[in-house]
């Protein structure tokens, strides 16, 4: 992946690896908040808080970093010297991250790669561990290469490359899983945003490219009339119903950013990102 995104009230963050990882604030209207702003490591996932704090998960160093819009950094996420291999507080090869909910304490799902059993945890401010999910309802079972996860309401959703699926959870336990398929293939995926009723959008990153709704049971509801280049992330605007909310897709390999509202039309873009 090329890029992420974050969204949260009226403040939308893009990170951008190029040939230095970097990221930049920007209002819903598209107008730059801050300049960009270099990262020391990688960015495969961002995130933003309520209290519009930087989430980062960085591979390369196997952490989480936390910064303010400014750039600041405020605290640094690593395993524990006691962390196992692959369980409960084991934090390495961090891609994709996103808060569990609004509440107080913050808490951050995280998802790591490769086949890890252990590979998506919820961790607090101080890196503590305090559950995992289990791949497919089974404690052995490892997730295939997870990449994305988001949180809305009850449900939490996992994108996994190598499976090529989206494993759902309920409450915290697995609920089921989906895949899109095209001529009985399952079509790799790209992206996942979710809303707090466990309906979604995917972006599927086949030889046809594109965005679909996705309905509460996993089944594909309708194809949005996005025409979509180099997919790498997505994040819900103006909230996380249905309804009202909008849809922005990082594309064209992290240098274009567009929403979309609940029709696919396109409702603003930001391009010339890398600057």
């Amino acid at each position: 992946m090329n890029g992420a995104l974050a969204s949260r009230g009226r403040a939308l963050v893009v990170a951008w690896p190029g040939r230095q990882a970097r990221w930049r604030a920007f209002e819903l209207s598209g107008r730059a908040l801050t300049e960009w702003r270099a990262l020391p490591g990688e960015c495969a996932g961002v995130e933003l808080d309520t209290d519009h704090r930087l989430w980062i998960a960085d591979p390369a160093f196997a952490r989480v970093r936390c910064v303010n819009l400014f750039g600041n950094e405020l605290c640094t996420l690593r395993a524990r010297a006691s962390a196992p291999r692959d369980g409960l507080g084991t934090l390495a090869d961090p891609r994709g991250l996103c808060c569990a909910g609004d509440g107080d304490p913050l808490r951050l799902w995280l998802v790591q790669g490769g086949l890890r059993r252990g590979a998506v945890q919820l961790f607090d401010e101080s890196g503590r561990a305090r559950l995992r999910l289990r791949s497919l309802g089974d404690a052995r079972e490892p997730f295939r290469n997870a990449r994305r996860v988001r949180a809305a309401g009850r449900y939490v959703w996992v994108l996994e490359t190598l499976a090529r699926r989206v494993q759902v959870f309920r409450d915290g336990d697995f609920h089921f899983a989906f895949q899109v398929r095209e001529r009985g293939e399952p079509q790799p995926l790209s992206a996942i945003a979710l809303y707090e009723d466990g309906s979604g959008v995917v972006c599927t990153d086949g030889a046809a490219p594109g965005l679909l709704r996705i309905g509460r049971s996993g089944n594909v509801r309708e194809a949005l009339s996005a025409p979509v280049e180099g997919a790498c992330d997505m994040a819900l605007l103006d909230g996380v119903d249905p309804s009202s909310a909008r849809v922005a897709l990082l594309d064209r390999e992290g240098l274009r950013v567009r929403a979309f509202d609940a029709a696919g039309v396109c409702q603003g873009e930001i391009e010339e990102l890398a600057g």
